[in-house]
């Protein structure tokens, strides 16, 4: 049971950034004046998915905190898609920059979903210690930091 939610906190780790590449790389269709806003808030967003991946799940306020902050980036790069497709109404160029986000937004729910899915103690009999089995960051990672 716990290998199947280990493989599926992976599936969705790499969907995310799977998510995120694509959403960096259609961020190139945008109007040019319009690119380098949406290249620092992509910066800022995988950054702070990084730093959110290493707080334990018990640490609901630590969490809460990353996850508000993780929509108001959100916001941002969906106001400034708003703006974009208002500058070029093109489905081609901005529209396939809105569907990308819209698939990063919708992947990072997913995963964080998943996160919170925990086997019934009942199941269990007791609850071990979280955290034993962690899920590899490194695609999230590679997203900027690829060294």
């Amino acid at each position: 049971m716990s290998m199947q939610r280990f493989d599926g906190r992976t599936a969705a780790l790499i969907d995310e950034a799977n998510a995120i590449g694509t959403a960096i790389l259609r961020a190139d269709l945008l109007p040019a004046e319009h690119q380098p806003k949406a290249r620092e808030l992509f910066k800022t967003y995988v950054d702070l998915r990084i730093e959110m991946s290493v707080v334990d799940v018990t640490k609901r306020e630590q969490r809460k905190g990353y996850n508000q902050r993780v929509r108001k980036l959100q916001a941002e790069l969906w106001d400034l898609a708003i703006i974009a497709t208002n500058d070029d109404p093109r489905p081609i160029t901005t529209g396939v920059f809105v569907k990308a986000l819209n698939d990063m937004f919708d992947s990072q729910a997913k995963r964080n979903a998943l996160l919170q899915i925990h086997v019934p103690e009942v199941v269990l009999g007791t609850r071990p210690k979280r955290g034993l089995i962690q899920v590899n960051q490194q695609p999230l990672i590679e997203i900027y930091h690829d060294d």
